[in-house]
């Protein structure tokens, strides 16, 4: 690319983004001093009229009010909305493009209807209440507009005008109709303030006037362009051209002295560069010259290096010749030595290897002679010791100076020295092999049993020499038989005596192949008949080896044993696989425990019934408590006992106002009694009677106080032995101050989640923390305290939920373990409910556990789980229907919209079908009774259904009526009433709700209903909420 065209391009390019640049900040600048006037001449118009509202609203109208009768309104005078839209009606005639509009979904003006674009603005500020104010662009009659919107909001005082008709003045209704904005909620928007300018002429305009720059602009910078493009070729690329000319004249010719200077003119670089090519031709001609005469002298001095290079040569070749001649015979004399010394190594290498292989025999001979675990002696044929190895020593208790020159009976002798059945004899007449079990004696007069094996020791020509005697000490062995006699008699005498049967079967056929007479006696069968005989034909379960641990090779249960005569019999059955000379065979043991299980049988009814006064004593907790006018506590609670005697017990407590806490209180105790039984459950209810009772008639002490004297009660009882003992979390939770005050003894650390934050309070040595219940008599307990805010969850629980993993894995969970786990669970972008987080929480670990664990059915763990969950509510976070209604028609239409309304949500939620027939049930009764016992059928007179969903899915029902005692209506079920009217809706609202309860002397009902009710839990709490309440403060 030519170096005019790099230049010019580079122009070009500096020239377009600098062009590009400017203009693009010029329309930005313009453009954003449009939008900037356009607000704040539509801020300036909304200002102007929310002054008219304000003005007509403070001013006019009250003294309106004043002025005319209360039936009457002029909403010439009295209306902000009808004053403003006159108004800015006229200034509009000067602007017609401009909008100004009081938009409504039910307006009373047909003109202020809300289009789509502004009921989407409607529906957005009814999303997002603390909206006050919105401007933007939007497409009125596909025209852009920039528009600002403020959003008119329902509230108290204009509910005369805009609520009930009939609360409004007759001469608005008589104008407006019944219906024209009316029935607004409070809180709801009423309607939209509207301003927006049209900005599409604003914008043509600006860019017609930018454009018409824009147009001025690239004509200056193309005359600009062409005026530099001129310049440079005249002064830059014209005179290189000539210079690059004649260098291309002068590079063409073969005579390089020939070449020609530049004509130089002018006095700048172009001239410089055309001088110092002068200077450089000169130089080229000077060296030309200078070469060629060093040229012809380097070739004479060529010819004579070429001569002397030949005669160098054929020296060379005479000397190679020579040096070849010398060396082969250096060579072949080389390989005559290295022939004569490979044969000299190979003799001596030879002789070392016999060497070697000798001395190796002997040593491996002599290691294995001296490290054999037998005795081992060589005796020669004339009963000298010859030799004998280290173990034979250790056998014997000899040293090595004991045997030097001694004869063979001098040393071991045996009962066979000196007879005819010597072992040496016996060789020497011609036995090749020997082996006995013989009894050999020591010097010290000791005797051991040995198996004795003897060869003959034979020299290399096959001569006999003497023999070779090896000897197994047998001592142990003999001491094993010995002792396997023993207990073969000792346990055949077992199993004669023993009064529990065992049998041994046959682990592939079950055939039994051995019993002992307790067996056969249990069985009713002789011990000739029953081996032999098919075990499961006396077992009533169809595989009778089904429950045997295949790693540990046993198993417990009970089960029933059918004799060949007479009533089965309960057994209990304890089996252990074993494995004998690669049979299997299962060992089984049975006891006959049919008066045990007639004495548990007795002993479950006494439990039975301390259950049931457990109930009594606790009753069932309340699912939620008012703490004032906007929070209310959730109360969720779960307790399953491994089996009917458990030691778990709580009780949720709601106290009335006392001078200490003047908006009451809430009590709660968790506490886990040691030990099982029915004695745990009789603790159990001594000691939240005496907890209850200290409670109510201490009202006004700290809750410490009342722990400590509850310590002092339980130890002074008698009713607890030393090693009894329980651990509790007491709470109570101040209404007003919203104070948890708190008592742990030796109980796990409680959870607290906040803002999805886990946290575990009261944990071992914090404040708060003592010895468990019923340790020592005295002792001064102490409490921590917290303070609940909303939303607030605490979860207390009892060890047996930490324990439930240890019977799978062998360990068992730490609070920070639990924390753990309910902190996984929980996502910060949902809103997470106490009840939920139970739910999820008992499962994952029963899961992870391989356990079973129903609320209220079974818990397959070890020890009881109890869980009990609180929620601090907002419970102003409702929805509100108002009706007054005529007759049960329209209570009918009113509840099913209602319920049609929300149906979805409550599917969403976890409701079923049943549940859902309940909630009607409930809330139709409930309604019923507001309209007529309440307002007896006043159509003036309000009924108001309040609901909102939270862990339960709550409502209330309130009405205008005089109230009543809902304490005193009869019991429906009872023989004596069946034929009354009164009192089935009650009875109806309790049995179909989780939770109801009567306010205000029975003008208000509050009903909840739990999302997951199991046919269990619901009988229980049918049971309990039979029995009488003993702590009705």
């Amino acid at each position: 690319m030519k170096l005019g065209t790099k230049f010019f391009l580079l122009i070009a390019t500096v020239i377009f983004v600098f062009s590009s640049f400017l203009a693009y900040r010029t329309w930005f600048l313009s453009h954003k001093y449009v939008e900037d006037l356009i607000n704040e001449e539509i801020h300036l118009a909304l200002t102007f009229d929310v002054a008219i509202r304000e003005y007509v609203e403070d001013i006019i109208r009250p003294r309106m009010t004043e002025l005319l009768d209360s039936e009457d309104f002029e909403p010439e005078t009295m209306s902000t909305s009808y004053i403003a839209r006159s108004i800015f009606n006229n200034v509009r005639k000067d602007f017609p493009e401009i909008i100004l509009k009081f938009s409504s979904n039910n307006p009373r003006n047909p003109v202020n209807i809300a289009g789509p674009e502004e009921q989407q603005m409607i529906n957005h500020f009814n999303k997002n209440p603390d909206l006050k104010h919105w401007a933007g662009g939007i497409t009125f009659n596909d025209q852009k507009y920039l528009a600002h919107y403020i959003p008119r909001i329902m509230e108290d005082s204009c509910l005369q005008c805009h609520g009930d008709p009939a609360d409004a003045p007759n001469s608005l209704v008589k104008r407006y109709g019944p219906d024209a904005s009316f029935h607004l909620p409070v809180g709801q928007v009423m309607g939209l303030d509207t301003i927006a300018l049209p900005t599409s002429k604003i914008h043509n305009r600006l860019w017609k006037d930018l454009n018409i720059n824009f147009a001025l602009i690239s004509a200056g910078i193309a005359g600009l362009f062409l005026s530099i493009f001129f310049v440079f070729k005249f002064l830059v690329t014209g005179r290189l051209t000539k210079i690059i000319g004649h260098i291309d004249r002068m590079a063409s010719q073969a005579d390089y002295s020939q070449i020609m200077p530049i004509e130089i003119r002018g006095n700048d670089e172009i001239t410089q560069l055309a001088g110092s090519f002068n200077i450089l031709s000169a130089t080229l001609r000077n060296y030309y010259t200078s070469l060629e005469e060093r040229l012809q002298d380097y070739a004479a001095l060529n010819e004579e290096l070429t001569l002397e290079i030949a005669e160098r040569k054929k020296a060379e070749n005479a000397l190679g010749e020579i040096r070849h001649n010398l060396e082969l015979r250096v060579e072949e004399r080389t390989d005559e030595l290295v022939l004569a010394s490979l044969k000299l190594e190979k003799e001596i290498l030879e002789r070392e290897l016999a060497e070697k292989a000798i001395q190796t025999s002997h040593a491996e001979l002599d290691q294995i002679f001296n490290t054999a675990a037998d005795g081992m002696r060589i005796i020669s044929r004339d009963f000298e010791m010859m030799r004998w190895n280290n173990t034979f020593l250790t056998v014997t208790g000899l040293s090595d100076e004991d045997l030097i020159g001694k004869k063979c009976h001098e040393v071991f002798p045996g009962s066979a020295c000196g007879t005819p059945e010597c072992p040496v004899t016996r060789i020497k007449n011609g036995e090749k092999f020997i082996e006995a079990e013989v009894v050999k004696e020591r010097l010290d007069g000791s005797t051991i049993p040995c198996i004795m094996v003897a060869k003959p020791f034979l020299s290399p020509d096959g001569e006999f020499i003497g023999i070779i005697e090896n000897f197994k000490d047998i001592t142990e062995r003999k001491k094993a038989d010995d002792a396997l006699k023993e207990n073969e008699e000792y346990l055949r005498a077992i199993m004669a005596t023993i009064q529990t049967g065992v049998l041994v079967t046959d682990s592939n056929t079950g055939v039994i192949t051995d019993a002992n007479p307790c067996a056969s006696e249990m069985i009713d069968n002789p011990l000739e008949e029953l081996i032999g005989s098919s075990f499961d034909s006396y077992l009533d379960i169809n595989n009778p080896f089904d429950g045997i641990d295949k790693i540990h090779q046993t198993s417990q249960d009970d089960c029933m044993l059918r004799p060949k005569k007479g009533k089965p019999i309960h057994v209990r059955r304890s089996v252990a696989s074993v494995d004998i000379k690669g049979n299997q065979y299962l060992v089984q043991s049975l006891l006959n425990i049919t008066d045990i299980k007639r004495l548990l049988k007795q002993q479950e009814i006494n439990i039975i019934l301390a259950r049931k006064i457990l109930g009594l004593v606790n009753g069932l907790p309340p699912s939620l408590i008012e703490i004032n006018d906007d929070l209310a506590l959730y109360v969720e609670a779960t307790s399953v006992s491994c089996n009917s005697e458990g030691g778990d017990h709580y009780f949720v407590r709601n106290l009335p106002p006392t001078t200490n806490h003047q908006a009451g209180r809430t009590m709660l105790s968790v506490k886990d009694q040691s030990g099982h039984a029915v004695n745990c459950i009789l603790r159990s209810i001594i000691s939240d009677l005496t907890h209850n009772a200290l409670i109510q008639q201490n009202q006004g002490r700290p809750l410490e106080e009342i722990v400590s004297e509850l310590n002092d009660s339980i130890c002074n009882s008698n009713c607890f032995n030393e090693d009894d003992f329980f651990t509790s979390i007491t709470g109570e939770i101040d209404h007003e101050k919203l104070l948890l005050r708190f008592v742990s003894t030796g109980h796990p650390p409680f959870i607290l989640i906040r803002r999805n934050q886990v946290l575990l309070i009261a944990s071992s040595g914090e404040s708060g923390t003592n010895l468990p219940v019923a340790v020592q008599s005295g002792m001064l307990f102490t409490a921590g305290e917290l303070q609940l805010e909303e939303e607030d969850k605490l979860i207390f629980y009892t060890d047996g939920l930490l324990d439930m993993p240890y019977r799978k894995s062998r360990k068992t969970l730490k609070p920070a373990d639990l924390a753990q786990i309910i902190a996984e669970d929980l996502s910060p972008d949902e809103q997470h409910r106490v009840s939920d987080i139970i739910d999820r929480t008992l499962t994952k670990i029963a899961e992870q556990s391989n356990e079973e664990l129903i609320p209220y059915k079974k818990n397959t763990s070890d020890d009881d789980i109890t869980i009990l969950g609180l929620e601090v509510e907002n419970q102003k976070c409702y929805n509100v229907a108002v009706w007054r209604p005529k007759d049960l028609s329209e209570i009918d239409l009113h509840i099913s919209t209602l319920l049609d309304n929300i149906r979805q949500n409550l599917n969403e939620q976890g409701f079923d079908s049943q549940q859902l027939a309940n909630i009607r049930i409930s809330l139709t009764e409930a309604v019923m009774n507001a309209w007529k016992h309440g307002n007896k059928k006043n159509p003036d007179k309000l009924v108001t259904v309040r609901w909102r969903f939270a862990n339960h899915f709550v409502i209330e029902i309130i009405d205008e009526g005089q109230g009543f005692d809902h304490h005193a209506i009869p019991d429906p079920t009872s023989y004596k009433n069946i034929t009354r009217e009164s009192g089935r809706g009650v009875y109806m609202i309790r049995n179909h709700s989780t939770f109801a309860c009567w306010k205000d002397n029975g003008r208000h009902v509050f009903l909840s209903f739990k999302k997951h009710v199991s046919p269990e839990e619901r009988k229980q709490r049918e049971i309990i909420n039979k029995l009488m309440n003993l702590w009705t403060f």
